[in-house]
C-alpha cells in the first residue's frame, strides 16, 4: 500500500516485486476488517488489533449465530478496546420489493451493534434478483433521535 515495490518469498506463496497503485488515500492505511470466530479468545483478540469485525460464531460451542451473538461480540471488544471508528459488519439479504420488511430484518443487527450492512445472497446466482436489490437502494431504518 506505500506505492514501492515490494516481493515475497515463503514456504506457501511467493510473488516477484510489483507495487499497488495509486496509493490509498486513508491513513495509516486502508481498513481491515477481520472475521472474528466467537468465541475464540485468539481469534478475538486478533479483531481488537485491527479496524473492524466480520463476526462468526465456531459451530459444536452451544451457541446460535444472529444479533444475540453479535451483541455479546460487541460487548467483548468494548471492555478492551473504543468502538469509535471501529466497524462491525453483517451479511444478509433483504427483500428488494418489501422496504418495511427490510427495515425489519436489518434493525435487529443494527441494534445489536452492527454499523455495515452487506447484502450477500449466496444462494441464489440470480443477476436479476441482485439487479433489483441495488435498485431499491439500502434498507432503510428509523433511528430514534
Amino acid at each position: 500500500w506505500s506505492g514501492e515495490p515490494f516481493g515475497f518469498s515463503g514456504s506457501h506463496y511467493r510473488f516477484e516485486p510489483m507495487a499497488f497503485r495509486p496509493t490509498p488515500i486513508q491513513r495509516p492505511r486502508i481498513p481491515i476488517w477481520v472475521v472474528g470466530a466467537w468465541p475464540s479468545q485468539r481469534s478475538m483478540r486478533r479483531v481488537l488489533r485491527y479496524d473492524g469485525l466480520l463476526p462468526h460464531v465456531l459451530p459444536g460451542r452451544g451457541l446460535r449465530y444472529g444479533p444475540h451473538a453479535v451483541a455479546q461480540m460487541r460487548d467483548w471488544i468494548c471492555e478492551r478496546r473504543s468502538l469509535d471508528g471501529f466497524e462491525i459488519v453483517i451479511e444478509g439479504t433483504t427483500p428488494a420489493d418489501d422496504p418495511e420488511a427490510a427495515a425489519r430484518a436489518v434493525e435487529p443487527w443494527r441494534t445489536a451493534g452492527a454499523t455495515w450492512w452487506i447484502e450477500a445472497d449466496w444462494e441464489t446466482p440470480d443477476i436479476g434478483a441482485m439487479r433489483r436489490r441495488v435498485e431499491a437502494g439500502p434498507p432503510r431504518i428509523q433511528i430514534a433521535a
